[in-house]
């Protein structure tokens, strides 16, 4: 039994945001941004908007293209950093207009790692159980309102969005190929995001609560490192290589970052999608919404190979090769 992937959609926030206003707030000459990250905008929320509403106009876009309702689901997965509640969880709230739902409701916070964290659960269950035929993964953040805009190095990154996929079991050959998963806590405070006062009680200058902090060269040198590692290990599981996967869909964390990577690994820049470049990096959110525009665009379909792969703060990396 296969697992395919028969909707998506997304949601961004409804404010973009320039560089030249972060520039300007941070005290950074014209075209820095553009020059260090490759980004020339980002979004975020309006006054109406929250992660919820996010995750909710993402999920009902895919379950129309999916042509599945929410009644449906027998799992519903949300990878979230950035939302409005500590508990109940985003995906229990998702249910709501269901004054009952057989649905299992969940959250996974593995920062940017997230969506492919949430995507393995569901493709996992949906091919161990025989009582489960369709799942949801949706992932969404709402990062503008942990980010001090005067910090260049958070607030030239940083946006908001979400993303959503739709999950089906299949008799044809798609799903999970193979996996790689694992952790490097070295550096493990390089990018944080403290809703609570630190251990001791109190914040510092360098971590105040609810503020995100990012080193962005710890960053840098965690995912030129593990990434490659990530991915080599996975196609290594699947007796395959590089050569093998049609389309790579990396977190969108920054432009330069990703061709540095292409570069490294001899992969064309074709064969990568990109559009962090347009939107900024949206945590756990980017890969469904990179996934999502690729099909939109038709410049994936059903059949390619494809690999995804992120890095989360802690540091996590994930790689997940599939059979669209």
């Amino acid at each position: 039994m296969g697992v395919e992937i028969i909707g998506t959609g997304i949601d961004l926030g409804h404010v973009a945001i320039e560089n030249d206003l972060i520039e300007s707030l941070a005290g950074l000459e014209a075209g820095w941004i553009l020059e260090k990250t490759g980004i020339t905008r980002r979004f975020a929320v309006d006054e109406n908007q929250s992660a919820r509403l996010l995750a909710a106009n993402a999920l009902d876009e895919a379950l129309a293209q999916a042509k599945v309702q929410l009644s449906e689901l027998d799992q519903l997965v949300v990878a979230t950093y950035a939302h409005d509640k500590v508990f109940p969880s985003l995906a229990s709230r998702l249910l709501t207009p269901l004054s009952y739902s057989k649905t299992q409701a969940l959250d996974v916070q593995s920062n940017c790692t997230g969506f492919l964290n949430g995507i393995a659960v569901v493709h996992d269950r949906l091919t161990v159980d025989a009582h489960a035929s369709i799942g949801a993964v949706v992932a969404s953040e709402v990062n503008s309102r942990f980010v001090d805009k005067t910090d260049p190095n958070v607030a030239s990154f940083f946006s908001d969005g979400a993303g959503a996929a739709i999950l089906r079991t299949t008799e044809r050959d798609a799903g999970i190929i193979s996996r790689s998963f694992f952790g490097d806590t070295n550096n493990i405070e390089t990018v944080e995001l403290s809703r609570i006062p630190n251990e001791d009680g109190k914040t510092t200058e360098n971590s105040p609560t609810g503020t995100i902090r990012q080193a962005g060269m710890g960053t840098w040198k965690q995912a030129v490192t593990n990434l490659p590692k990530a991915i080599h290990s996975a196609l290594e599981k699947a007796n395959l290589s590089l050569q093998d996967v049609d389309y790579f869909v990396f977190h969108q964390a920054n432009v330069k970052l990703l061709e540095y990577l292409l570069a490294k690994m001899k992969i064309h820049p074709d064969r990568a999608i990109i559009n962090v470049n347009e939107i900024g990096n949206m945590g756990a959110a980017s890969i469904p919404i990179a996934l999502h525009q690729a099909r939109v665009d038709s410049k994936i379909s059903n059949g390619d190979l494809v690999m995804f792969a992120s890095v989360g703060a802690g540091f996590n990396f994930s790689a997940l090769l599939w059979r669209l």
